[in-house]
């Protein structure tokens, strides 16, 4: 039983909303979203939970209302712009697969679902270029709707995947020293998991009135050097320096998010960077050992 494609936000609490890749960053925070907003769910924690590219793997949700469209093999810079073949075909050839099962279910069930692309949507990269794929069958199925995302930092666990803000953080925990990949003159805007959230529950609740693209971004851009020095600064051990490599990283400062969406309307990022970077260190002190996994998953 699922409902039309296009729907009213009370219809969607007529059914279940399903997160695929609720495990990840964004997913473990919508969850939390969902159900402080009375939402019944359903969830697709990881590949190892449900692997999306089985055929099938979805029939076995019935009631589903909304879908938030998470899941996807993703990570960090570190990890997306990893110069390994393997890497690359990896980014492409499962997320390929997850696409093909995915966007059969929802175009069969005709359910609303809410697809996270990327700002890097234009790149020529692996991830560019799959993100643009999944954009492009959107359009071919002439209904879903769109989410580009703005470097999200949030809790997850470190790791090959993890985000930059992550590895800063736990590298000022852990030694003392940030190690940039970079040489830190790059500018980049950054937006909280939990603005995030919030900014996605909103475009589900007024999902007819939301654009078919919508962006959610800071809108403010800042070289990472700055970042890294603010990083340092509110470093609980007090003392935390950082180091910049010679490599000039992917110029991305000619892209612009599209704040007059309808988006911007109804929702603003509430936590600045600074406290962002706070609650990150509270999450990492030794004390919470309650970090999610470092990536959407499959």
């Amino acid at each position: 039983c699922v409902l039309a494609a296009t729907a009213a936000a009370d219809d969607f609490r007529k059914g279940k909303i399903l997160v695929l890749g609720s495990e990840g960053m964004i997913g473990s925070g919508l969850m939390k979203w969902l159900h402080a907003n009375n939402y019944e769910t359903e969830e697709v924690k990881h590949r190892r939970h449900i692997d999306l590219r089985v055929p099938g793997a979805l029939d076995r949700f019935s009631n589903i209302s909304f879908v938030f469209f998470l899941a996807c093999e993703v990570g960090g810079s570190k990890y997306i712009d990893n110069k390994s073949a393997n890497t690359q075909v990896e980014i492409l050839s499962h997320n390929a697969q997850i696409y093909q099962v995915v966007f059969e279910w929802l175009a069969r069930t005709r359910t609303p679902f809410l697809f996270t692309s990327s700002y890097l949507q234009t790149q020529y990269t692996s991830y560019g270029s799959i993100k643009r794929v999944g954009e492009t069958w959107i359009k071919a199925l002439e209904f879903g709707k769109i989410v580009r995302l703005w470097n999200i930092y949030g809790p997850e666990t470190p790791g090959p995947k993890s985000h930059v803000l992550t590895d800063w953080v736990n590298a000022c925990l852990s030694t003392g020293e940030i190690s940039s990949l970079t040489d830190g003159r790059e500018l980049r805007q950054f937006v909280s998991v939990w603005d995030t959230v919030a900014a996605m529950g909103t475009l589900m609740k007024h999902y007819d009135e939301a654009d078919f693209v919508s962006d959610i971004s800071s809108n403010q851009w800042i070289p990472m050097r700055q970042i890294a020095s603010k990083v340092a600064s509110l470093s609980p051990n007090g003392h935390c320096t950082a180091s910049f490599a010679q490599t000039e990283a992917v110029a991305r400062e000619g892209l612009s998010p599209d704040v007059t969406s309808f988006l911007y309307t109804k929702w603003q990022p509430t936590i600045n960077l600074d406290d962002g970077i706070r609650k990150m260190y509270d999450f990492y002190l030794p004390a919470n050992t309650n970090a999610t996994p470092a990536h959407e998953d499959l």
